[in-house]
């Protein structure tokens, strides 16, 4: 059964380039694409996907705020993170608002699919230089 996922970003090329990427690999399954942060709810409270891709910037909610609702309403998705910033506050809030993988925007494409593969498996990723903080 494939890992079902909602893709939250706000620029359209990089919603279309990750389901691309992602629907390429066998196991998993982009099920809705989201411009904003209300749409991200929204689907994800429809689809119930497995693991939630979402941008930390966001035009509205912020995607913190997004993970923090995610979190409460819907425990069972797990949430990527995909930033352009490894600053840590943003990953220590991140964490702190249940996100289980914090993927930096430069990353290689193996170190995403990794990330959603574990966030789905119920662990926590970071991708480098993020997993050498002691976070």
């Amino acid at each position: 059964m494939a890992t079902r996922i909602v893709l939250a970003d706000d620029h359209a090329v990089v919603r279309s380039g990750l389901k691309l990427l992602l629907e390429s690999e066998e196991d998993l399954e982009v099920v809705a694409l989201a411009g904003t942060a209300e749409d991200a709810l929204r689907y994800v409270h429809g689809h119930k996907p497995d693991v939630l891709v979402l941008d930390l910037t966001m035009p509205g909610l912020s995607g913190l705020e997004v993970a923090r609702q995610v979190s409460q309403r819907s425990p069972k998705t797990h949430i990527v993170m995909l930033s352009g910033s490894a600053a840590e506050p943003h990953v220590l809030e991140a964490l702190h608002h249940g996100v289980a993988a914090y993927v930096l925007k430069g990353c290689d494409i193996p170190d995403l699919l990794r990330a959603v593969r574990e966030a789905s498996a119920g662990r926590h990723y970071f991708s480098p230089p993020l997993s050498d903080l002691a976070i």
